[in-house]
């Protein structure tokens, strides 16, 4: 089992290697880009086995209606996407995959899988979200056309 500087060396050169300008910013955080997002890699001092790889603050959260439906997107990609597990914060959501391994030679070989997997889970996210605005708007606008026609109708039999 590596030591956490082991793990951290091996990644640091796996992802140069992989063409990838990773920067560690944490004692067991790598950061690196992929495609215009900002992932990183995350081990635990603590528990030798823990990894995780994360593509944080993906989508800002800026009330509490979009939280809402960011909630029911979450769960509903977390159901859908194997392995990939969407988090909603007050102000924003990330995505992770977590992993349980015995040496750091386990998890790099799995990291363009991976990468690409929160990729597709938080595209699949942000298009639920879109769905689940675009439903609320048509339901506002067919209430307004209730409201009208019920106006209308109100109006013109009080005489």
């Amino acid at each position: 089992m590596n030591t956490l500087q082991e793990k951290i060396a091996a990644t640091m050169n796996f992802l140069a290697q992989e063409g990838y300008r990773p920067e560690q910013v944490h004692e067991e955080v790598v950061v690196f880009k992929h495609e215009g997002h900002s992932f990183l890699i995350d081990y635990d001092e603590d528990d030798q086995q823990y990894a995780r790889i994360v593509l944080p603050n993906f989508k800002p959260i800026h009330n509490q209606a979009e939280r809402t439906f960011a909630l029911q997107a979450a769960n509903n990609t977390n159901q859908s996407i194997k392995n990939c597990l969407i988090t909603v914060g007050d102000t924003q959501a990330s995505g992770m995959v977590e992993f349980l391994i015995q040496d750091v030679d386990c998890l790099l070989p799995l990291l363009d899988r991976t990468v690409s997997a929160l990729d597709s889970a938080a595209r699949f996210f942000l298009r639920h979200i879109q769905e689940l605005t675009d439903e609320a708007k048509a339901f506002a606008r067919s209430m307004e056309g209730a409201e009208a026609t019920d106006n209308t109708d109100s109006s013109t039999h009080t005489s």
